[in-house]
């Protein structure tokens, strides 16, 4: 495929999901939004390893090189993605233990004003424990 038809198809991608998806509402499929904040009680679940290696296999290559390469920069940088995509549930995990924060109101604002993006952080504690953890979620996928 082309140069030029892969930007096109990620543009109707976008477009298609800019109409059916808010990045403050429900999903598409008419599921809540992920919950996108630390969670005392998600943190001391033993349940979180497995949901969070079970969203992990639903990323593709792409999808994972966003967070890999977040982790070439500084603490602090910042990743978006669609409101309620595979990377959105995923990333919310990670936040929901510490390791990502919400990161929105830090995007372009003629970006979150035109898409349903929704942004997150790589914490300073996510900086520690990501490299470990993220081979290990990726492993076999």
């Amino acid at each position: 495929m082309s140069r030029r038809a892969l930007v096109f198809a990620a543009a109707v991608t976008a477009a298609s999901l800019a109409n059916t998806a808010r990045a403050d509402g429900p999903c598409p499929d008419g599921s809540a939004a992920p919950d996108r904040a630390f969670s005392q009680a998600t943190f001391e679940d033993r349940g979180w390893g497995p949901r969070t290696a079970q969203a992990a296999k639903l990323l593709s290559e792409g999808d994972r090189s966003v967070l890999i390469a977040a982790l070439e920069e500084a603490p602090g940088a910042v990743v978006a993605t669609i409101a309620c995509s595979n990377n959105d549930l995923f990333w919310a995990l990670l936040s929901n233990v510490g390791f990502l924060e919400p990161a929105t109101d830090r995007l372009d604002a003629d970006l979150r004003a035109t898409s349903p993006v929704v942004g997150y952080a790589v914490t300073e504690q996510g900086f520690r424990a990501l490299p470990l953890l993220l081979p290990v979620l990726f492993e076999g996928s």
